[in-house]
């Protein structure tokens, strides 16, 4: 059975600024992010929608989609995760076990 695991980053005033979906199967996980605008008005739901349709297309093409290219939604993912080496180049990610 999959699994779908959301999780939220916020910035320093509490904002969301992250949507992260996770769907765990036995092929592999898919991944999807849904980075909001300074300019956006935050919804949680639009959030869910759209990380989770990255991570189903994730899954279903069995490959990294959508690079993370723009230098100020870099800047916002290197907050929520780290430095580049741990953070994801991608807002749709297909991960195997054997990785």
């Amino acid at each position: 059975m999959d699994s779908i695991k959301f999780r939220y980053f916020r910035d320093n005033q509490n904002r969301p600024i992250i949507t992260e979906c996770a769907i765990e199967t036995p092929i592999g996980v898919g991944l999807g992010l849904a980075i909001c605008s300074p300019m956006d008005m935050p919804c949680k739901k639009v959030g869910r929608n759209i990380a989770r349709q990255r991570a189903s297309f994730a899954l279903a093409s069995k490959k990294n989609t959508c690079d993370i290219r723009r230098k100020h939604v870099a800047s916002i993912v290197w907050k929520c995760y780290g430095p580049p080496n741990k953070f994801p180049e991608s807002k749709s990610m297909f991960v195997t076990e054997d990785l």
